[in-house]
C-alpha cells in the first residue's frame, strides 16, 4: 500500500511560508475570502430555492444553541 504514503506536501502560490504563521500572505487571505463568499452564496441560493440548508449549516446551528 505504498500509494497511501505521502512523501511531500506540494507548495503552491498561496501556501504559507511557515506553519502556524500569524501573518499569512495576501494571496491566502484573498482565496479564503473568495471561498467563503462562494460558500455563503451557495447556502443563500439553497435557502432561496426552498430546498433547505446543507448538513454542515444544520450542524453549526445545532452547536451554537
Amino acid at each position: 500500500m505504498s500509494f497511501l504514503s505521502v512523501t511531500s506536501v506540494p507548495r503552491l502560490r498561496w501556501s504559507s511560508p511557515k506553519a502556524f504563521t500569524l501573518r499569512p500572505p495576501l494571496a491566502s487571505m484573498v482565496f479564503l475570502v473568495l471561498g467563503l463568499v462562494m460558500f455563503g452564496l451557495g447556502e443563500a441560493l439553497l435557502v432561496t430555492a426552498g430546498v433547505g440548508v446543507s448538513p454542515w449549516t444544520v450542524f453549526a446551528e445545532g452547536v451554537t444553541c
